[in-house]
Formats: structure tokens, sequence, C-alpha cells
């Protein structure tokens, strides 16, 4: 479980960039700076987008935090936004996957998106769409989001509550130019920490 936060941390880096005539695509190259506040401590961290790969089928770009230098999220953007988040469980590693927006949405949409771990472990995704065309303040300027929460839920027959256990929480502002503008999420395992990330600067790539 403490592989699964670490990783999905970050997956609220991935999302759209624009690309001429399509409003969410993303190019080999692109880039994020973040500072990130997490609890008491403040630092920056970058993400690049590496050369595309399949996962079940769909093709995805790795997001690579250069601080780490590991793929932590991967994504899959054109109208819709697919991100896929990889969790090692009992020496197998499996993909969270879930629809971090939609084309189209309107304040208070809603969807669940759950990946199978084994016939008794399940991890469901539920996405709710608070604001739409809000402005939202980071460093790197203003800019108009749709604010996104995703709420993370471990499932496991006979070990956990029938609703499951909350493990994850966040917050995502999203803009169709500049993908994230800001993250902030709280985790509960392995131990409570809160998060807020916020765009320094986007660069697109040639």
């Amino acid at each position: 479980m403490r592989k699964i936060t670490l990783l999905i941390l970050s997956l609220t880096l991935i999302s759209c960039s624009k690309k001429s005539s399509e409003p969410n695509s993303i190019k080999v190259g692109d880039s994020w700076l973040f500072q990130r506040q997490r609890n008491s401590s403040t630092d920056t961290f970058k993400l690049i987008v590496r050369p595309e790969t399949t996962i079940n089928n769909l093709k995805f770009y790795p997001l690579l935090d250069t601080t780490s230098n590991q793929s932590v999220a991967y994504i899959n953007a054109s109208d819709s936004i697919v991100i896929s988040i990889p969790l090692n469980f009992q020496s197998q590693v499996y993909y969270i996957t879930s629809r971090l927006i939609r084309a189209n949405v309107n304040a208070n949409d809603s969807w669940s998106d759950t990946t199978i771990i084994s016939p008794q472990i399940k991890i469901v995704v539920n996405t709710k769409v608070d604001s739409v065309n809000v402005q939202e303040d980071v460093p790197a300027g203003t800019f108009s989001v749709t604010k996104v929460k995703q709420d993370y839920i471990y499932f496991h027959e006979g070990l956990t509550p029938p609703e499951g256990v909350l493990f994850l929480s966040q917050s995502v502002s999203i803009n169709k130019d500049v993908i994230i503008v800001r993250i902030k999420r709280n985790s509960y395992y392995p131990s409570p920490t809160s998060e807020d990330d916020k765009l320094i600067k986007y660069t697109k790539a040639p």
C-alpha cells in the first residue's frame, strides 16, 4: 500500500496539453516543474513525458519523475484523459487505471473506475467534477481550470469494511493548455500526509 500511495501522489501531475487542433494532447519531452509543499517542508520536482508504451492494449505516455528517475504514472490523452498508476502487489505489477477527466464535463458530473487485483482485492477510483471555469493562482500565473476530485479506495473481501478503505484523496486543477495547474492531496496510508503541488513552469517540447 505504501508504494500505491507514493505512485499515486504523482498521478495528479498527469494530464493534457494543447497541440494545434487537439485540446488534450501530449508530446515526448513535454515537462512540468512544480513547487511541492508536503506537511511543513517545501521543495520542487519535475515530470517529463517519455516515449509511448502499451498497457492493457492502450497506448500511454510514461511520466518520468526526474527526482527519483522513475516513471510514476502513465497517461492517455485526447478529449478525455486516462491515467494508469503502477502498483507492486505480491511480486506482480498491476496498473490502477482511471479517467481523470472526460470530454465536455459539467460541475457535479461523477464516475467510477475499478481495477481488479485478485478475486478478493480491488481498487476503486471515484471521480467527481467540483467546478468548471474557475480561477487558480500558482507561481506560473493565473489559469482558468476545471477542478476534479478523486478518491482512491482499497477493498479486500473479508478484511475491509464493505465501503472499503480510503487511502488517498486529491483535488486536481486542470487547464487545457498547460495541463495540471495544481494538485492538493491527502494520503492516509501508511501515515497521514498532506501535499500541495503548484505549477512553476510548463515547457512544451519542440
